[in-house]
């Protein structure tokens, strides 16, 4: 740190005169450049750009119609250029190992399938009778490539994930097949109902990759690439739901002759497939044991329902099947969303991740204040009730006391709402109160050595005492048809139940909640009095008010004259 020498470099640099080198705006430009054909060069973007330019030139150079020359033509000539990217990405593995650019490669022959599939639909719309063998033949080659490009490379993919792969290309070929015989018909319920299950179809192919997903990643190793879990296989299956959700959105836009700015589609078609990504990820951080990845599956959920809420249309066709979706199911897109997230979040908990069960339970306080239909604003008592139930097996199976009490409120609620215009709520709801009363005093005293006991305990001591106070003071307000011995002996009950309670829990505060209903009950005794004498004796105010005084004078002149009690001289020591 003392050398000379480098004091006297560091000086130099320093130094104001020392010229500092600065970069000209040409030398900019060539960094700049240098650094885009780098970026370029190693990324290689121009399949994708060829690739778009191909597709978009042969549909604008033969159009779709009644001509099946140009048809024939059009289709050749895609399946021409998805087998140039096939033999291409063949090649630069086989001849340079170039994984990178055959990756790219591979995943836009993905994306040419679902482009000869959307192009078919402009044959089944002109010419239904000639769509089918198009629709076969499409089917037919993206599947003898794909197997081709599985052994040419070679790249092993186990049978696990080949059949839902094969699965998922067959649908993007076959399923506008099924929608044939209604197309004549497009306001037809049957036709709608077949354009919306095209996405709920596809959810149900993907889950049956669990079975894939719970072999974990050796299941994928040696595949014959550089590629590993979870790179591959996963971004030609998100590629793949990528292909599916456009294929969603087509068909009700291609084969739902309504108008060119009408669709019945909307986001909410596409939360099964969310909802099957997010089961999948679930599995895969299982299995692995990630943590945050197991984080992401809980937090994203909630995404859902944020896709049901948004995207609504405003034409007639997008509200009538709405209301034809909100009467076949009986609820909203948002709250059978959220049940679909309460199934996710319940499955989570099966499978051991604690933190779902509170996401679980939060889900269906949501569902029993949200309304099911837009006309309706009742509180639901059912998810409530499944809710109790299962925070009560839940927790006493894993000897949760929280999770106990809390179950056995939430399904008090459910019984209080389901039976809100019944004997149960009778007397401003006595019965659920009573019965809530006693949940809070057993708890605190079968946990009376945990935390939740406590709270338990306190809680209900505070609502004995709100109860004895209530019936005391009240009872003109509240109680009117209730008889007066019963309002007068029920503070005095509230004070004996406190003090047996100290007895077996050893808890002071039950001593102090007893001697505050005793009190309220001596009030209420003593107001009672009053009024009764007073409508006897005209002067009672002065009269009262005239020995108060008076006693307070007495004991002023007490202390004058030095005679305080003993308790007090032994404390002024």
């Amino acid at each position: 740190m003392n050398d000379p020498e480098v004091a006297a470099d560091a000086s130099v640099v320093d130094s104001p005169s020392h010229p500092v080198m600065r970069r000209t705006p040409g030398e900019d430009l060539t960094r700049w450049v240098l650094s885009l054909g780098r970026f370029l060069y190693t990324h290689n973007p121009f399949y994708v750009i060829s690739a778009w330019l191909v597709f978009t030139g042969l549909r604008a150079s033969f159009p779709v119609g009644s001509d099946s020359i140009d048809a024939w033509l059009l289709t050749l000539c895609l399946m021409g250029y998805t087998l140039l990217l096939s033999v291409t990405a063949v090649l630069v593995i086989r001849l340079g190992k170039v994984w990178e650019d055959a990756r790219s490669l591979l995943l836009l022959v993905v994306l040419m399938f679902l482009g000869i599939s959307v192009t078919f639909d402009g044959i089944l719309a002109a010419t239904p009778e000639l769509a089918p063998r198009y629709y076969l033949l499409g089917w037919l080659f993206a599947a003898v490539v794909s197997e081709s490009l599985l052994r040419g490379l070679p790249l092993r993919m186990g049978l696990l994930f080949r059949v839902p792969y094969h699965l998922l290309v067959a649908l993007l070929f076959l399923y506008p097949l099924v929608l044939k015989p209604w197309l004549v018909t497009p306001h037809d319920p049957a036709l709608t109902s077949a354009l919306f299950a095209f996405a709920p179809v596809a959810a149900l192919v993907y889950l049956g990759l669990i079975p894939a997903v719970q072999r974990g990643p050796a299941y994928v190793d040696q595949n014959g690439s550089p590629w590993q879990w979870p790179w591959y296989p996963w971004v030609l299956f998100g590629t793949l739901g990528f292909c599916v959700s456009l294929r969603a959105y087509y068909l009700c836009v291609s084969l739902h002759f309504v108008g060119a700015s009408q669709t019945i589609f909307a986001p909410y078609f596409l939360v099964p497939l969310g909802l099957a990504a997010l089961v999948l990820l679930l599995e895969a951080a299982l299995v692995v044991g990630s943590r945050r990845a197991m984080h992401w599956a809980l937090g994203l959920a909630p995404g859902l329902v944020l896709m049901a809420l948004v995207g609504h249309g405003s034409d007639l066709v997008f509200q009538d099947f709405l209301r034809s979706f909100e009467q076949t199911l009986g609820a909203t897109p948002a709250v059978v969303t959220l049940w679909l997230v309460a199934a996710f979040y319940l499955w989570a908990t099966v499978r051991g991740v604690e933190e779902a069960n509170y996401a679980w339970i939060v889900t269906l306080v949501v569902l029993a204040l949200m309304p099911a239909r837009n006309a309706g604003a009742e509180i639901n008592a059912v998810p409530l009730a499944v809710a109790g139930v299962w925070q009560v097996t839940w927790g006493w199976r894993l000897q949760r006391s929280g999770a106990v009490v809390g179950g056995l409120c939430l399904s008090l609620a459910a019984a209080t709402i389901a039976g809100w215009d019944t004997w149960f709520v009778a007397l401003h709801a006595a019965l659920p109160i009573h019965l809530l009363l006693g949940i809070l005093l057993g708890a605190g005293y079968v946990y009376r050595e945990d935390r939740t006991g406590l709270h338990a305990r306190r809680n209900g001591i505070e609502l004995a005492v709100v109860l004895a106070a209530v019936v005391a003071f009240g009872r003109e307000a509240f109680l009117a048809d209730v008889p007066m011995w019963a309002t007068m002996l029920y503070p005095l009950a509230i004070a004996a139940l406190l003090a047996a309670y100290s007895r077996i829990t050893g808890d002071i505060w039950s001593v102090v909640g007893a001697a505050l209903a005793a009190t309220a009950a001596g009030l209420d005794y003593s107001s009672r009095a009053y009024a009764y004498l007073l409508e006897r004796i005209a002067g009672l105010p002065e009269l009262t008010f005239g020995v108060v005084f008076f006693l307070l004078a007495a004991l002023i002149s007490m202390f004058k004259a030095g005679l305080r009690p003993a308790w007090l001289r032994r404390r002024s020591r």
